[in-house]
């Protein structure tokens, strides 16, 4: 059993019309302790209506949600849920709310009646984790986008989740920012926090263990980055594109340049360095038996 699953799980928006708008239709989900599992789509898909389901910030209209095998519609589980998955939005400023890092990051500990010393440890570690530990005493509006970012994943750290959610939490960052948050977010994977992340951005999916592509509400694709990847025209049909990486890579293999199923930029790298490298140790060899026939006569 994952440490999440979502069984059957519908959700409706009330719009006030006739006709319900169904966000998510009929989806079910296992999410697996440890794991890292990255959930894209277009705009409209349902992945961030799904990404608010997962800690009880939404409930199902059928269907369940159960974390730890606790239902989210059980509102006398709901504060432990929320212990257990940790939801990092898109901007990063919506989630911050004092004007010291380490007071925000100790805000939700102590409105949980956390001891103070366990509080400061908390601190300490969570803001170590994400490498913003010499700005604990820093203003929030003085940072850059992606270390604000860092201190809202630090501030749901603190709260010692199993299962961190990021909702298009990069969308809103320049490319460096991008890359900070990205590798703290893999360093905790490595250590055992189950991730799960929303993005528009399939560079971003490649890092994964898994991809659930998301479309009017349901799952379309599910696999590996490698088995979804491999089918782009699939990707195309859900107003998706494989990444840039993997379009090249899927060119060369159309012509017969490149066995190989590569879905980064060094492992292409390496791949056709390696090809070049025995193309060039073959042209040596003919050239040198062509010399020695041309010497022999």
């Amino acid at each position: 059993m994952g440490i999440i699953e979502l069984n059957s799980v519908s959700y409706e928006y009330n719009t006030g019309k006739e006709t319900a708008f169904f966000a998510l239709n009929n989806v079910s989900l296992s999410i697996q302790p440890g794991e890292f599992l990255c959930i894209v789509g277009h705009n409209g898909s349902g992945k961030s209506t799904l990404a608010k389901l997962l800690n009880g910030l939404l409930l199902p209209t059928s269907g369940t949600v159960l974390v730890k095998g606790m239902d989210t519609k059980d509102e006398k589980r709901a504060l432990d849920i929320r212990k257990t998955v940790g939801l990092c939005f898109q901007n990063p400023d919506n989630q911050i709310v004092t004007t010291i890092v380490e007071d925000d990051v100790a805000f939700a500990p102590e409105n949980l009646g956390i001891d103070p010393k366990e509080i400061r440890t908390r601190v300490n570690m969570a803001l170590k984790a994400v490498g913003m530990e010499s700005y604990a005493t820093a203003a929030p509006h003085m940072l850059s986008g992606g270390q604000k970012q860092r201190v809202a994943i630090a501030g749901l750290l603190a709260m010692q989740p199993e299962v961190l959610v990021l909702d298009e939490a990069t969308s809103m960052l320049d490319p460096a920012g991008k890359a900070e948050v990205i590798k703290i977010i893999q360093r905790l994977n490595s250590e055992g926090i189950t991730i799960v992340m929303i993005t528009q951005y399939m560079e971003e999916a490649i890092i994964a263990d898994r991809v659930v592509v998301m479309s009017q509400g349901s799952i379309a694709l599910e696999g590996t980055p490698k088995q979804v990847f491999a089918q782009a025209s699939a990707l195309r049909s859900l107003r998706l594109d494989v990444p840039a990486v993997v379009d090249l890579r899927n060119r060369l293999i159309a012509r017969g340049m490149l066995p190989t199923h590569a879905l980064t930029a060094e492992e292409l790298a390496e791949h056709i360095a390696k090809i070049i490298k025995t193309e060039t140790g073959s042209l040596k060899e003919d050239t040198l038996r062509v010399n020695e026939d041309s010497a022999s006569h």
